[in-house]
């Protein structure tokens, strides 16, 4: 997964290449598609080309544009003018195929109203990518016992709002992740779901292991409030990555 902040739209992109492993990489390398897509992202770099064909060309080829995308900035030539265009091939290729062409082709349009809904859909996936990284980089510090990043990124997703609680309402249900991790997302929760008054309130009756009823009681109230999180939106966004959630993690010690 990678970082790039273009210095003049201030966007920030994370291209996840998760599931790419060796083998992968190296056929895409080898195909007849990589030079293919050579040709595609120079020609996106130029002026005076037709931008909205090249991107719907581009997204076509899939996961292999992904791949494309990283080694093409990698070495790119300092000197080289980057038009906006390029840095948003990770977002469109986080839609579903026939919704990044719609996007793109009225992204384009003269319709003022087909562009400010483009511009909404583009926005959100921006956003959902964003939170992938942050959940990502939260996970691996909280992992490597790196609490002062942990925390700033925990408070980045924090500050996104309530906007990010269907995403990490399902990195609940992610049962391998490690305990500090739920812990925290919980907290998180718990704070944009019921208020920091509400949530400095339960935390001690969660932990208190001298009274098993108010104990059970708290976090049945804490479980209530996730099950109450409708995660459809993002599932509206990412169909592909639906799937049958695991019974919900809540904290079992404190």
């Amino acid at each position: 997964m990678i970082k790039h902040e273009h210095e003049i739209m201030q966007i920030e992109i994370y291209n996840d290449m998760s599931d790419l492993n060796e083998e992968k990489i190296e056929k895409y390398m080898d195909s007849p598609e990589w030079d293919e897509l050579d040709n595609l992202f120079e020609k996106i770099t130029s002026e005076n080309e037709d931008y909205e064909s090249l991107l719907l060309d581009i997204i076509a080829y899939g996961e292999i544009s992904r791949l494309k995308f990283n080694q093409f900035l990698d070495n790119i030539p300092k000197e080289l003018v980057l038009t906006s265009e390029l840095f948003y091939i990770p977002i469109f290729l986080d839609m579903p195929y026939e919704l990044a062409i719609n996007v793109i082709v009225d992204w384009n349009s003269d319709d003022d109203e087909k562009q400010k809904t483009a511009n909404e859909i583009i926005s959100d996936y921006q956003r959902d990518s964003k939170i992938e990284f942050l959940i990502e980089t939260a996970r691996n510090a909280l992992n490597d016992n790196n609490s002062k990043l942990a925390e700033e990124v925990l408070k980045e997703l924090y500050d996104m709002g309530e906007y990010i609680l269907p995403r990490i309402r399902l990195a609940l249900s992610i049962q391998e992740t490690c305990y500090t991790f739920l812990r925290n997302i919980t907290t998180i929760i718990m704070l944009l779901t019921l208020g920091e008054e509400k949530t400095l309130e339960l935390i001690p009756r969660i932990c208190n292991t001298g009274n098993e009823k108010i104990q059970i009681i708290a976090r049945d109230e804490v479980k209530n409030a996730i099950i109450e999180i409708d995660t459809s939106p993002y599932f509206d966004r990412h169909p592909d990555k639906f799937y049958e959630l695991n019974k919900t993690t809540l904290w079992s010690e404190c």
